[in-house]
């Protein structure tokens, strides 16, 4: 299991934490936002997370949905639970039979709409434990940050891969 491509669909505060926290420790992460005004300025000006963690990611690989073609290994929804059906049925191209994703949304019923597209047994659904704010896009202040996050999968291998998911 192996971590070649991974991706962020939505740039808020967690997904812009999620991103960098994984770019720092060396991975390659692709984003995606469906806003133009928000990919042009992180284009710009990278992503810089402040607070409890300092962390500032420049050449940020970003797009709109759809822009990214290629199947991912991961992908993180980071979205509003009320974005969550679009985000899935846009980045639906990214999903291969290898492919997990990450459901990061607070709210019940979250696995069921992803399920709709996605095979359960590639649905890990999560709990992250740090607020975040979006003082602007692509600078976020991390307010306290928390070294433990809680996932869980359907299956057995989602489980393993739950295992190298340490950031």
């Amino acid at each position: 299991m192996d971590f070649d491509n991974i991706c962020i669909v939505g740039t808020g505060a967690i997904g812009c934490v999620i991103g960098s926290f994984l770019s720092d420790a060396g991975y390659k992460v692709n984003f995606i936002e469906k806003d133009e005004n928000i990919i042009k300025q992180i284009k710009e000006n990278g992503i810089s997370i402040s607070g409890a963690k300092e962390i500032h990611c420049d050449n940020i690989s970003i797009s709109s949905p759809g822009g990214i073609k290629e199947k991912q290994d991961l992908i993180f929804y980071a979205v509003k639970a009320y974005s969550l059906e679009d985000a899935v049925k846009s980045s639906i191209q990214m999903v291969g039979k290898d492919t997990y994703v990450v459901c990061i949304q607070n709210g019940l019923g979250i696995s069921e709409i992803v399920n709709k597209y996605i095979n359960k047994r590639q649905t890990i659904e999560g709990i992250i434990w740090f607020p975040a704010i979006t003082v602007k896009p692509g600078n976020i202040q991390l307010l306290t940050f928390y070294e433990q996050s809680i996932f869980g999968g359907f299956s057995y291998i989602s489980q393993e891969y739950i295992s190298k998911l340490t950031l």
